[in-house]
């Protein structure tokens, strides 16, 4: 199985299984989203300004190499998907990450944790999913 972490240009077709969360852009906490806002000054200077406000980046995309350097800045690196068409991403980490000695639970549990330091307070589901772009 591939396992996609980003855009995929010469790719058609995708598919994945994750535990995580979907996140629309438009439910993300306040916290999360001041949260990704610094991030983006940080990583993509040409495309958010130091002169951008916080409200104004609210109305624009983000994008997920901000939300990856998050999760890894949690200490645990959680895969980013980004939806087919849209500003919405998966954020999780693969079924086949989970270590051989580790429980289901313990996995889940490892990663609701760190989505919750992110202040991502939704449920964690399984995720399984894939498009067709042809």
């Amino acid at each position: 199985m591939k396992i996609k972490l980003d855009h995929v240009t010469n790719s058609s077709s995708v598919s994945f299984c994750i535990y995580g969360v979907y996140l629309e852009k438009d439910n993300i906490s306040e916290t999360t989203m001041r949260k990704i806002y610094e991030c983006e000054k940080k990583l993509n200077p040409k495309y958010v300004p130091e002169s951008m406000t916080y409200e104004e980046f609210k109305e624009e995309e983000f994008s997920s190499e901000c939300l990856e350097t998050l999760s890894s800045d949690e200490g645990l690196c959680l895969g980013i998907i980004t939806e087919q068409h849209g500003n919405n991403y998966y954020l999780g980490k693969s079924l086949t990450d989970m270590k051989l000695d580790q429980t289901m639970r313990q996995f889940q549990n490892e990663i609701d944790l760190v989505l919750k330091k992110m202040g991502i307070n939704q449920g964690a589901f399984i995720y399984e999913d894939g498009w067709y772009d042809g």
